[in-house]
C-alpha cells in the first residue's frame, strides 16, 4: 500500500499560490517600448495644451456662474520642461497661464468655487480634489488626472488658477 506524502500537496498549493500572487500583483516595470507606445498613443503637448486652455476657460466661466462674473486677469507664464516619466527627450510638460482674481474670494464663495471646478475638472477626467489647505481666509485644491495633469487652485490675497499638462509628445 503506498502512503501519499502530507507535505507534497501543500508545497504544491503554495508554490502555485505564491506565483500567482507574484504574478497579480504586478511587480515587472513596463519596458522601455511600452513607455514610448503609451507616450506616442498621447496626443501632442500642442493638441493638450489647447485642451487644458479651453478648460480653464470652462472652469473661469462655471466660477462666474456660480458667484457672479468677475474681473479676471492673465498673468502669461511661460514654462515648458522634458519630462522623466518617460525616456529620451520625446515628451514635454508645458504650464498654463494664471488666471487671477484681485483680492480673492470669500470662505462663503469658496464652497461655490470648488463645487465648479470640481464638476467641470470630473468632466474632463480628473480626480477629486486634493484639499491641500482649508482654513478661513485661505484654500488651495490640487486636482490630478491619471495622465499627470494637475489643475491648481487657490485662494487667499488673490484667486491663482493654473493647470499643467501630463506628459505628451513634441511635435
Amino acid at each position: 500500500m503506498t502512503r501519499a506524502r502530507p507535505c507534497t500537496g501543500l508545497v504544491l498549493a503554495t508554490a502555485a499560490v505564491l506565483t500567482l500572487g507574484a504574478c497579480a500583483m504586478g511587480t515587472d516595470e513596463p519596458t522601455e517600448a511600452e513607455l514610448r507606445a503609451e507616450l506616442a498613443a498621447r496626443p501632442s503637448i500642442e493638441e493638450a495644451t489647447a485642451a487644458q486652455d479651453e478648460m480653464l476657460t470652462e472652469i473661469r466661466d462655471a466660477i462666474d456662474a456660480a458667484i457672479g462674473p468677475q474681473d479676471w486677469r492673465r498673468e502669461e507664464v511661460d514654462s515648458a520642461s522634458g519630462c522623466r516619466d518617460f525616456p529620451g527627450n520625446d515628451g514635454m510638460v508645458r504650464d498654463s497661464d494664471s488666471w487671477i482674481i484681485d483680492g480673492g474670494v470669500s470662505d462663503q464663495e469658496w464652497d461655490l468655487v470648488e463645487q465648479a471646478v470640481t464638476t467641470v475638472t470630473g468632466e474632463h477626467g480628473f480626480h477629486p480634489p486634493s484639499v491641500i489647505r482649508d482654513q478661513p481666509g485661505g484654500h488651495t485644491l490640487m486636482i490630478s488626472r491619471d495622465d499627470g495633469a494637475i489643475v491648481d487652485l487657490g485662494s487667499s490675497t488673490n484667486l491663482v488658477l493654473g493647470a499643467t499638462t501630463g506628459c505628451h509628445p513634441r511635435t
